[in-house]
């Protein structure tokens, strides 16, 4: 599985015919499966236990299957808080799915000014012989 945090290479990746998720609208479905009737916020405990089963079930079907998976995501943590609840609580959500998927992935790249950075490859690695 490989975790794209940028949407720049989504053309060139599903012309290789690999799968694709995108990751923001579906995080966005699920909170929107969270919020209490009458109510103008999401129960974020929900969402979170909704988004982590979610995320457990693409997982497990991942690893039960030969396909290949791309999953494109937004970063979000680098912006402004939100100024509403249901935003906060959304951008908490989708940043917890960007850390799960990152952790499961086997290559994850963010892109900056249309640069492509492997994470993995930075990621500190203390148990790793130098």
């Amino acid at each position: 599985m490989i975790l794209l945090i940028t949407a720049l290479l989504t053309m060139l990746l599903i012309r290789r015919g690999s799968g694709l998720a995108k990751v923001t609208a579906w995080v966005a479905n699920l909170l929107g499966q969270c919020f209490p009737a009458g109510s103008d916020e999401p129960d974020a405990v929900a969402a979170e236990g909704l988004v982590a089963q979610e995320i457990g079930a693409l997982h497990d079907w991942y690893r039960g299957s030969d396909a290949s998976l791309i999953v494109v995501t937004n970063e979000v943590g680098m912006g402004l808080v939100p100024p509403y609840p249901s935003g906060r609580v959304y951008r908490d959500l989708l940043g917890l799915a960007n850390q799960r998927l990152a952790t499961i992935s086997t290559q994850v790249y963010v892109t900056f000014a249309g640069i492509p950075v492997d994470i993995k490859a930075l990621a500190a690695r203390p148990w790793a012989d130098d």
